[in-house]
């Protein structure tokens, strides 16, 4: 294969990823309608490894056969500046964490085919594509630090690749087709469907490109105001949580992926329950609760560790994140459980201190 002279590399401009509907292996979710611009992505990371199986008989001490594993694995991570829009509310709904964590989808990733050329372009004719099919999600996380943005971190499994040039359709700008990279995991694991590989038709792609480039939705910067209080009355432990410096999101999605004889691939994934999460902030201690006094008329808060301990306490972690143009999103986190709470103070800073905890991701509330 020759180089191309007018895009000798490929640099994170000429990249632009869409997102196939739920499930994977369906036409209406690679077609029209079912395909969705993911915005405000900054890093994109995917690997894949070649398992095998390494035989050995007696009477020799190399080995002398290689038996690949049936399915390949391509593990893919995106980091992107949260804008809890299409990605995050595949899995976040606004009343809380969607119910079937085993829904797949396929990304489609457009490479443009000059240096200075953006994928948003009008003209996706002789653009390369590399498509990445069945993405189950393993984790997500998010976080945020003073002056900093909302980052979040989604990681995937995916159960396919495929890298092709597409052709645009004549006269039809923005539009172009091809074959999915998904497989039928539940049937005959092949792409066939009707006698013919499943295809993708993507129309009309400049309404999912168009961005509004005014006012703050240029990028989705937030205001984040974060809120712990006890439930039977229950403080933190010493602190005040008065100066929060940035906080730690994370689920990790525990699920069991099911074989059967004669199948490549699992023909399922299966979510592991309980689903717990973990939330984690860095506060700059400003005083330290000591015994009661006149002058600090907070009477509730337990001063003595054992005795803390065993009042079994649980807590309600609000985050409330708002932009300029009004748009707002609470995530609110019951019962969550004080896992660990650590101090440190150096020479030349302040005195800091982190708080961990743990809580059901299904008994999350949010306002989308």
């Amino acid at each position: 294969m020759t180089t191309n002279i007018k895009r000798p590399v490929i640099r994170y401009n000429n990249i632009s990823l869409l997102k196939g509907g739920s499930p994977a292996f369906d036409v209406s979710s690679n077609s029209g309608d079912g395909v969705d611009f993911l915005s405000y992505i900054n890093n994109l990371n995917f690997s894949f490894s070649v398992p095998e199986n390494k035989e050995q008989v007696i009477s020799s001490k190399s080995s002398l056969n290689h038996f690949f594993k049936p399915g390949v694995e391509v593990k893919l991570q995106l980091q992107k500046n949260e804008d809890f829009d299409d990605l995050f509310l595949e899995y976040f709904t606004p009343t809380g964490l969607v119910e079937d964590l085993n829904k797949d989808f396929n990304l489609y990733g457009i490479i443009a085919d000059q240096v200075g050329r953006d994928s948003i372009h009008a003209n996706l004719s002789g653009f390369d594509m590399i498509s990445f099919g069945n993405c189950h999600l393993d984790s997500f996380s998010m976080s945020q630090t003073t002056n900093g943005l909302v980052n979040s971190d989604y990681s995937f499994t995916a159960y396919n690749m495929k890298a092709e040039r597409v052709s645009g359709k004549d006269g039809d700008n923005f539009s172009f087709s091809g074959e999915a990279p998904s497989i039928n995991l539940a049937g005959d694991q092949t792409n066939i469907i009707n006698s013919f590989p499943l295809g993708y038709s993507f129309t009309g792609l400049n309404n999912k490109f168009q961005r509004s480039l005014t006012g703050s939705s240029v990028f989705p910067s937030y205001n984040t105001s974060i809120s712990i209080s006890g439930l039977n009355n229950v403080e933190t432990f010493l602190i005040e949580t008065d100066s929060i410096q940035g906080f730690d999101f994370k689920a990790d999605v525990g699920s069991k992926e099911i074989y059967t004889i004669g199948k490549k691939y699992p023909i399922k994934r299966k979510a592991l329950f309980p689903t717990e999460g973990s939330f984690s902030f860095t506060n700059k201690v400003s005083t330290f609760r000591v015994n009661r006094n006149e002058d600090y008329e907070d009477f509730s808060a337990e001063r003595d560790l054992k005795k803390y301990l065993d009042n079994q306490a649980f807590y309600k972690i609000t985050l409330q994140m708002t932009n300029i143009t009004g748009k707002s999103v609470t995530l609110e986190l019951p019962s969550g459980r004080l896992e660990s709470q650590s101090y440190s103070a150096a020479i030349g800073s302040d005195v800091e201190c982190n708080l961990d905890f743990s809580f059901d991701l299904f008994a999350m509330n949010n306002s989308i």
